[in-house]
């Protein structure tokens, strides 16, 4: 069975076509087989947070990156939960690759955080079946579940970056834009 089929039978979820990180409500994310690029990076689950420039269904250029990629900005308050939890994974991931004291940057700034992803991610509804372009709710203002995995970037020529691939985002409900 395709590692994608497997964790949509897993999790019960209609129609997954998409990649196969698990989100939903209620759950931390666990180790599923992945088929992105970053399998064993650890994962965080950014609960109830609003959905910025969606380019989920379609890869879109955003940023200093010349391909086309899977990305959204999510927004959380200063005082959020899953800021704490963000900010203390990527220490540690950098402390792990970098050593205690280095110096680097991370995709979240001002209470933001940008994540994309080379693959598509799942995108879920509300009851765990699979949007489509026809049934999309995914709209900028959105309140929505996202789950994040979080790596450390240091190529020749670029700052030492920790950054964010998206994994999957669960609709919630609709915000005010």
């Amino acid at each position: 069975m395709a590692p994608v089929a497997a964790v949509a039978t897993k999790l019960g979820v209609a129609n997954a076509d998409h990649s196969d990180a698990r989100i939903h409500e209620g759950n931390p994310p666990v180790d599923l087989p992945v088929t992105n690029t970053q399998p064993h990076a650890p994962t965080v689950m950014l609960k109830n947070v609003r959905l910025s420039f969606p380019d989920i269904l379609e890869p879109g250029l955003r940023g200093t990156s010349f391909k086309p990629r899977y990305s959204a900005t999510f927004m959380l308050p200063p005082d959020h939960p899953s800021t704490a939890e963000l900010r203390a994974v990527m220490h540690k991931v950098a402390e792990s690759r970098w050593g205690a004291g280095a110096r680097y940057e991370t995709s979240l700034k001002d209470g933001n955080v940008y994540a994309s992803a080379i693959l598509p991610p799942l995108l879920l509804d509300r009851d765990k079946t699979v949007f489509t372009a026809a049934n999309n709710k995914l709209c900028p203002g959105a309140y929505v579940n996202a789950q994040v995995a979080v790596w450390a970037s240091d190529r020749t020529g670029y700052l030492k970056r920790v950054c964010a691939q998206l994994r999957g985002v669960q609709f919630i409900r609709k915000g005010l834009v």
